[in-house]
Protein backbone atom coordinates (compact mmCIF):
# COMPACT_ATOMS: atom_id res chain seq x y z
CA UNK A 1 0.00 0.00 0.00
CA UNK A 2 2.86 2.41 0.80
CA UNK A 3 4.32 1.80 -2.68
CA UNK A 4 0.96 2.61 -4.28
CA UNK A 5 0.75 5.81 -2.23
CA UNK A 6 4.11 6.89 -3.62
CA UNK A 7 3.43 6.16 -7.29
CA UNK A 8 -0.18 7.36 -7.56
CA UNK A 9 -0.28 11.12 -8.29
CA UNK A 10 -1.85 13.27 -5.56
CA UNK A 11 -4.33 14.71 -8.06
CA UNK A 12 -5.58 11.22 -8.95
CA UNK A 13 -5.88 10.23 -5.28
CA UNK A 14 -7.94 13.36 -4.62
CA UNK A 15 -10.16 12.64 -7.63
CA UNK A 16 -10.75 9.06 -6.43
CA UNK A 17 -11.56 10.20 -2.90
CA UNK A 18 -14.11 12.70 -4.19
CA UNK A 19 -15.67 10.13 -6.50
CA UNK A 20 -15.98 7.67 -3.61
CA UNK A 21 -17.40 10.33 -1.28
CA UNK A 22 -14.54 10.25 1.22
CA UNK A 23 -15.13 13.08 3.73
CA UNK A 24 -12.97 16.15 3.17
CA UNK A 25 -13.40 19.32 5.18
CA UNK A 26 -12.46 21.87 2.56
CA UNK A 27 -14.41 20.09 -0.17
CA UNK A 28 -17.48 20.33 2.10
CA UNK A 29 -16.88 24.03 2.74
CA UNK A 30 -16.34 24.68 -0.96
CA UNK A 31 -19.58 22.82 -1.63
CA UNK A 32 -21.40 25.08 0.84
CA UNK A 33 -19.99 28.10 -0.98
CA UNK A 34 -21.21 26.73 -4.31
CA UNK A 35 -24.64 26.18 -2.77
CA UNK A 36 -24.94 29.81 -1.73
CA UNK A 37 -23.30 30.10 1.71
CA UNK A 38 -21.59 33.50 1.92
CA UNK A 39 -20.27 34.28 5.43
CA UNK A 40 -19.10 37.83 6.09
CA UNK A 41 -17.49 37.18 9.48
CA UNK A 42 -15.76 33.94 10.51
CA UNK A 43 -14.32 33.03 13.93
CA UNK A 44 -11.54 30.42 13.99
CA UNK A 45 -11.27 29.03 17.54
CA UNK A 46 -8.20 26.87 17.96
CA UNK A 47 -6.40 28.57 15.08
CA UNK A 48 -3.06 26.87 15.90
CA UNK A 49 -0.77 28.01 13.03
CA UNK A 50 -3.45 29.68 10.92
CA UNK A 51 -3.58 27.09 8.14
CA UNK A 52 -7.36 26.68 8.38
CA UNK A 53 -7.92 30.42 8.02
CA UNK A 54 -5.52 30.56 5.08
CA UNK A 55 -7.40 27.75 3.35
CA UNK A 56 -10.71 29.46 4.06
CA UNK A 57 -9.45 32.64 2.41
CA UNK A 58 -9.35 30.76 -0.89
CA UNK A 59 -13.01 29.75 -0.44
CA UNK A 60 -14.39 32.91 1.17
CA UNK A 61 -11.92 35.63 0.08
CA UNK A 62 -14.12 38.55 1.09
CA UNK A 63 -14.85 37.46 4.66
CA UNK A 64 -13.26 38.92 7.78
CA UNK A 65 -11.58 36.47 10.15
CA UNK A 66 -11.00 36.40 13.91
CA UNK A 67 -8.39 33.82 14.93
CA UNK A 68 -8.26 32.77 18.59
CA UNK A 69 -5.42 30.56 19.83
CA UNK A 70 -4.21 29.87 23.41
CA UNK A 71 -0.68 28.58 22.69
CA UNK A 72 1.94 31.25 23.39
CA UNK A 73 4.31 29.52 20.97
CA UNK A 74 1.99 30.36 18.05
CA UNK A 75 1.73 34.10 18.77
CA UNK A 76 4.55 35.11 16.44
CA UNK A 77 3.29 33.12 13.47
CA UNK A 78 -0.32 34.26 13.88
CA UNK A 79 0.68 37.88 14.45
CA UNK A 80 2.64 37.77 11.18
CA UNK A 81 -0.41 36.36 9.41
CA UNK A 82 -2.56 39.13 10.86
CA UNK A 83 -0.09 41.79 9.71
CA UNK A 84 -0.15 40.37 6.17
CA UNK A 85 -3.89 41.15 5.96
CA UNK A 86 -4.57 43.77 8.66
CA UNK A 87 -7.96 44.77 7.25
CA UNK A 88 -9.18 41.19 7.05
CA UNK A 89 -7.60 39.13 9.85
CA UNK A 90 -7.63 39.74 13.61
CA UNK A 91 -5.70 37.57 16.08
CA UNK A 92 -6.25 37.14 19.82
CA UNK A 93 -4.06 34.98 22.07
CA UNK A 94 -6.59 33.60 24.56
CA UNK A 95 -7.98 30.42 26.08
CA UNK A 96 -11.76 30.35 25.85
CA UNK A 97 -14.25 28.81 28.27
CA UNK A 98 -17.66 29.19 29.84
CA UNK A 99 -16.68 31.73 32.51
CA UNK A 100 -14.64 34.86 31.88
CA UNK A 101 -11.76 35.18 34.36
CA UNK A 102 -11.81 31.59 35.66
CA UNK A 103 -8.35 30.12 36.40
CA UNK A 104 -7.67 26.68 34.89
CA UNK A 105 -4.84 24.24 34.28
CA UNK A 106 -4.21 23.89 30.56
CA UNK A 107 -2.76 20.63 29.22
CA UNK A 108 -0.40 21.99 26.57
CA UNK A 109 0.56 19.49 23.87
CA UNK A 110 0.58 21.17 20.44
CA UNK A 111 -2.53 20.18 18.43
CA UNK A 112 -3.67 17.89 21.27
CA UNK A 113 -3.76 20.73 23.83
CA UNK A 114 -6.92 20.85 25.94
CA UNK A 115 -8.39 22.07 29.19
CA UNK A 116 -9.63 18.49 29.64
CA UNK A 117 -7.32 15.78 30.93
CA UNK A 118 -6.98 12.47 29.15
CA UNK A 119 -7.73 9.23 31.03
CA UNK A 120 -4.14 8.06 30.60
CA UNK A 121 -0.88 9.88 31.21
CA UNK A 122 0.48 12.06 28.40
CA UNK A 123 3.47 14.27 27.71
CA UNK A 124 1.37 17.41 28.16
CA UNK A 125 2.93 20.39 29.91
CA UNK A 126 0.64 21.77 32.62
CA UNK A 127 0.23 25.54 32.32
CA UNK A 128 -1.85 27.86 34.52
CA UNK A 129 -4.13 30.08 32.46
CA UNK A 130 -7.18 32.29 32.83
CA UNK A 131 -10.25 31.71 30.69
CA UNK A 132 -11.79 34.36 28.49
CA UNK A 133 -15.35 34.16 27.19
CA UNK A 134 -16.24 34.12 23.52
CA UNK A 135 -18.83 36.82 24.19
CA UNK A 136 -16.25 39.21 25.66
CA UNK A 137 -13.68 38.76 22.90
CA UNK A 138 -16.27 38.87 20.11
CA UNK A 139 -17.59 42.16 21.47
CA UNK A 140 -14.08 43.63 21.82
CA UNK A 141 -13.17 42.74 18.24
CA UNK A 142 -16.45 43.53 16.48
CA UNK A 143 -17.46 39.91 15.89
CA UNK A 144 -20.65 39.85 18.00
CA UNK A 145 -22.64 38.53 15.04
CA UNK A 146 -20.45 36.13 13.08
CA UNK A 147 -21.89 34.01 10.30
CA UNK A 148 -19.61 31.03 10.87
CA UNK A 149 -17.71 29.63 13.87
CA UNK A 150 -15.09 26.87 13.71
CA UNK A 151 -13.96 25.13 16.91
CA UNK A 152 -11.07 22.69 17.29
CA UNK A 153 -10.38 22.51 21.02
CA UNK A 154 -10.13 18.82 21.91
CA UNK A 155 -13.44 18.31 23.68
CA UNK A 156 -13.89 21.79 25.18
CA UNK A 157 -16.16 23.08 22.39
CA UNK A 158 -19.44 23.16 24.33
CA UNK A 159 -17.88 25.00 27.28
CA UNK A 160 -16.65 27.64 24.86
CA UNK A 161 -20.07 27.97 23.25
CA UNK A 162 -21.67 28.30 26.71
CA UNK A 163 -19.44 31.34 27.16
CA UNK A 164 -20.74 32.77 23.90
CA UNK A 165 -24.41 31.84 23.85
CA UNK A 166 -25.38 35.29 22.55
CA UNK A 167 -22.84 34.95 19.74
CA UNK A 168 -24.02 31.42 18.91
CA UNK A 169 -27.65 32.52 18.72
CA UNK A 170 -26.87 34.85 15.79
CA UNK A 171 -24.51 32.46 13.98
CA UNK A 172 -25.66 30.65 10.84
CA UNK A 173 -23.16 27.76 10.75
CA UNK A 174 -20.75 26.02 13.13
CA UNK A 175 -17.94 23.57 12.37
CA UNK A 176 -16.73 21.59 15.34
CA UNK A 177 -14.87 18.50 16.37
CA UNK A 178 -17.21 15.96 17.99
CA UNK A 179 -16.12 12.90 19.99
CA UNK A 180 -17.54 9.39 19.87
CA UNK A 181 -15.02 7.99 22.37
CA UNK A 182 -14.21 9.63 25.69
CA UNK A 183 -10.42 9.72 25.43
CA UNK A 184 -10.63 12.90 27.54
CA UNK A 185 -12.29 12.99 30.94
CA UNK A 186 -15.76 14.61 30.97
CA UNK A 187 -15.75 15.15 27.21
CA UNK A 188 -19.28 15.53 25.77
CA UNK A 189 -20.06 12.76 23.31
CA UNK A 190 -21.87 13.09 20.01
CA UNK A 191 -25.41 12.73 21.42
CA UNK A 192 -24.83 15.50 23.97
CA UNK A 193 -23.34 17.79 21.32
CA UNK A 194 -26.27 17.27 18.96
CA UNK A 195 -28.76 17.94 21.80
CA UNK A 196 -26.90 21.12 22.78
CA UNK A 197 -26.84 22.45 19.23
CA UNK A 198 -30.52 21.62 18.71
CA UNK A 199 -31.40 23.93 21.61
CA UNK A 200 -29.96 26.80 19.57
CA UNK A 201 -31.80 25.77 16.41
CA UNK A 202 -28.95 23.92 14.68
CA UNK A 203 -29.03 20.62 12.80
CA UNK A 204 -26.17 18.59 11.32
CA UNK A 205 -25.53 19.50 7.69
CA UNK A 206 -22.33 17.61 6.84
CA UNK A 207 -19.75 15.25 8.34
CA UNK A 208 -16.56 16.42 6.73
CA UNK A 209 -13.73 14.44 8.32
CA UNK A 210 -13.15 11.30 10.39
CA UNK A 211 -10.40 10.38 12.86
CA UNK A 212 -9.86 6.80 14.05
CA UNK A 213 -7.67 5.99 17.02
CA UNK A 214 -4.58 3.86 16.25
CA UNK A 215 -5.32 1.39 19.06
CA UNK A 216 -8.22 -0.45 17.38
CA UNK A 217 -9.28 1.78 14.47
CA UNK A 218 -12.44 2.74 16.37
CA UNK A 219 -13.96 6.03 15.24
CA UNK A 220 -12.81 8.66 17.73
CA UNK A 221 -13.84 12.03 16.32
CA UNK A 222 -15.73 13.56 13.43
CA UNK A 223 -15.84 17.14 12.20
CA UNK A 224 -19.49 18.15 11.88
CA UNK A 225 -20.90 21.21 10.13
CA UNK A 226 -24.09 22.45 11.80
CA UNK A 227 -26.43 24.98 10.20
CA UNK A 228 -29.62 26.63 11.39
CA UNK A 229 -32.68 24.50 10.70
CA UNK A 230 -34.23 27.25 8.58
CA UNK A 231 -31.03 28.18 6.69
CA UNK A 232 -31.57 28.70 2.97
CA UNK A 233 -28.88 26.13 2.18
CA UNK A 234 -31.36 23.46 3.31
CA UNK A 235 -34.34 24.74 1.32
CA UNK A 236 -34.02 22.43 -1.70
CA UNK A 237 -35.72 19.11 -0.86
CA UNK A 238 -35.05 17.41 -4.21
CA UNK A 239 -32.84 14.32 -4.55
CA UNK A 240 -31.52 15.01 -8.07
CA UNK A 241 -31.61 17.75 -10.68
Amino acid sequence: MSILNKIIPASLKLKLKRKLGVPNMFWSLQNMQQNGFRPNKIIDIGAYEGKWTLEMLSIFPNAKYLMIEPLESKKGLLTTLQKSRPDQITFVNALLGATDGQPVTFNEMETASSVLKEHHSTSAQLVSKTLSSLSAIAQQKGFEKPDFIKLDTQGYELEILKGGSDVLSTTQAVLMEVSLLDIHRQVPLINEVFDFMAKYGFVAYDICSLVRRPLDKALWQVDVIFVKLDHSIRNDKRWGA
